[in-house]
């Protein structure tokens, strides 16, 4: 479940298959993997677990933790994995988060967020 970015030929074909199918989020498999993306990503969870039925969601970076509680909220297991300290990154506290697991790039990040 990742953020839609509405430029390019990728962006301007995804924008319009969410148009034509009323969906709030497309899914494509540019990666290699299935992707799904929407304008913001905690909107469309339900629309995800759905399509993809996942047994754990991990969540990085950008607004973890609106998307976090959005697939909470959908019943999905949470794995939060702490790439930098930029809090202001994460939209949110990551307390709000239950029952999620957290893991770590180094070191030095999951002290960093033990102590906060």
């Amino acid at each position: 479940l990742a953020a839609l970015f509405g430029q390019g030929m990728f962006g301007y074909k995804a924008r319009a298959k969410m148009k034509l199918l009323g969906q709030p989020a497309v899914i494509d498999s540019f990666p290699g993997y299935p992707v799904v993306r929407a304008w913001f990503p905690w909107e469309a969870a339900a629309f995800a677990v759905k399509k993809m039925q996942p047994d754990v969601a991990v969540v990085q970076c950008h607004n973890s933790v609106p998307l976090g509680k959005a697939l909470q909220a959908e019943g999905v297991p949470l794995v939060v994995y702490l790439r930098n300290v930029e809090f202001h990154e994460l939209g949110g506290d990551l307390r709000e988060l239950d029952a999620a697991r957290y893991i770590a790039n180094s070191e030095f990040t999951a002290r960093t967020y033990s102590r906060e």
